[in-house]
């Protein structure tokens, strides 16, 4: 008796449980089905973070950050982050998280104008578009190759050590042919970082200002600080200057501001013979516009030796010298008379154009090229200044001249 009872009582336990399996609802938990007596829910936490499963006998699920059904499995479709337009460059917030319906796929599309649209759709038949098939798989940068840009103000803390990885952001807009990180700025307390296309940029593409420094070889190439050291020169004075120097004399420049690539250094040739060196950002003005003085771009690159030379040259025997260009300058070898300084000359005199150093010149061309009253000559005093062209004109008037002269002479010999 007592084993019919037992029989009876599993039978029925079996028929309640097959009643009860054939009655339940099927949920997902993102990774199983299984069986739920109230429904289906997919969750959205504050952070973005997807949840799926059965809402709890004592629970509730109330939109929008979680979501019930009453069907099996319709708790199944991704969740994907939508949105579109200038917002949507960088989808991180849960606020952008979409339901999508049954069948359908994440999907990022880039536009003609180069913003980008994020939502649920069907699979992309397209170049410009691209799908996939897990919870939030459009979120994050896209196209991958965008470039991203250090994006700060003089307003936020550390712009000019632009090391924070939050301030590293895609530019709004995807132009990949003409897109540019840039830096501007007037101080180390007044930096600005962005891209070039952006709407308020104070850079835009095509800038004339000098202030702006653009790049785009390397994401985050707009790091570099308003002011950097970037080498040194040989710095000295006076006559022990004057032959090359040895990487001893060298010396540290003062920080460049970040429009400079490379350090620059000078070599100048004083009036009384002596020479200085060093760094271009502290000479009181820039080589090009100072008598005597030449530059050199690199670190330490100021060793050569430096002496005041001249066109050097007699059209008679060097058909160029007329013109003057594209002749390398002649050391002098005579220093110029005390208490003169270094003087280049150069004139026409019977046709004959002639150019060299004023203190290596006979003292008759000496004295007509100092002789303001004499237009022979010309004189300047700057390395290599003697350049000026001569088209011939002056000789052909000598011709004529010349020419009416034996004119005169044979017709008083008639």
């Amino acid at each position: 008796m007592q084993s019919v009872n037992t029989i009876a009582i599993l039978l029925a336990t079996l028929i309640a449980v097959g009643l009860q399996g054939s009655t339940a609802l099927i949920c997902t938990d993102g990774t199983a089905s299984n069986p739920c007596t109230t429904s289906c829910f997919t969750s959205i936490d504050d952070k973005g973070v997807v949840s799926r499963g059965c809402v709890a006998e004592t629970g509730s699920c109330a939109a929008p950050s979680c979501f019930n059904c009453t069907t099996d499995n319709c708790n199944a479709p991704l969740v994907c982050k939508s949105c579109d337009g200038l917002g949507c460059t960088l989808v991180t917030a849960a606020t952008s998280n979409k339901i999508c319906d049954a069948a359908q796929e994440c999907y990022n599309q880039l536009q003609p104008d180069g913003t980008i649209t994020r939502g649920c759709g069907p699979k992309c038949a397209t170049d410009s578009c691209s799908s996939c098939t897990t919870d939030n798989c459009n979120a994050g940068i896209y196209p991958a190759n965008r470039l991203l840009c250090y994006q700060c103000t003089a307003n936020e803390a550390n712009c000019n050590v632009p090391a924070n990885a939050t301030m590293l952001k895609p530019c709004a807009l995807f132009k990949k042919q003409d897109q540019q990180c840039y830096m501007t700025g007037s101080s180390f307390q007044n930096m600005t970082r962005g891209c070039s296309t952006d709407a308020a940029a104070l850079c835009p593409q095509g800038s004339s200002d000098s202030s702006c420094l653009f790049c785009s070889d390397q994401n985050g190439c707009n790091n570099r600080q308003y002011a950097r050291n970037l080498g040194s020169c040989i710095k000295c004075s006076g006559e022990n200057c004057i032959d090359k120097q040895l990487a001893t004399a060298a010396a540290d420049c003062a920080p460049y501001n970040y429009t400079v690539n490379e350090v620059s250094c000078y070599s100048q040739l004083e009036a009384n013979g002596t020479v200085t060196r060093g760094c271009s950002n502290e000479h009181e003005t820039s080589c090009a516009e100072t008598a005597n003085c030449k530059s050199c771009a690199g670190s330490n690159c100021n060793v050569d030796e430096i002496s005041f030379s001249c066109i050097t040259c007699r059209s008679d025997n060097y058909a160029h010298c007329r013109q003057g260009d594209h002749i390398g300058g002649t050391a002098c070898v005579n220093p110029p008379a005390a208490g003169q300084a270094n003087e280049c000359f150069e004139g026409q005199w019977n046709g004959i154009v002639m150019r060299g150093c004023l203190s290596d010149a006979g003292s008759l061309m000496q004295s007509q090229c100092k002789n303001t009253a004499d237009n022979r000559c010309k004189t300047c005093s700057t390395i290599d200044c003697n350049t000026n062209s001569y088209n011939g004109a002056s000789s052909l008037q000598l011709s004529f001249g010349l020419f009416a002269l034996l004119l005169i002479a044979l017709q008083q010999c008639l």
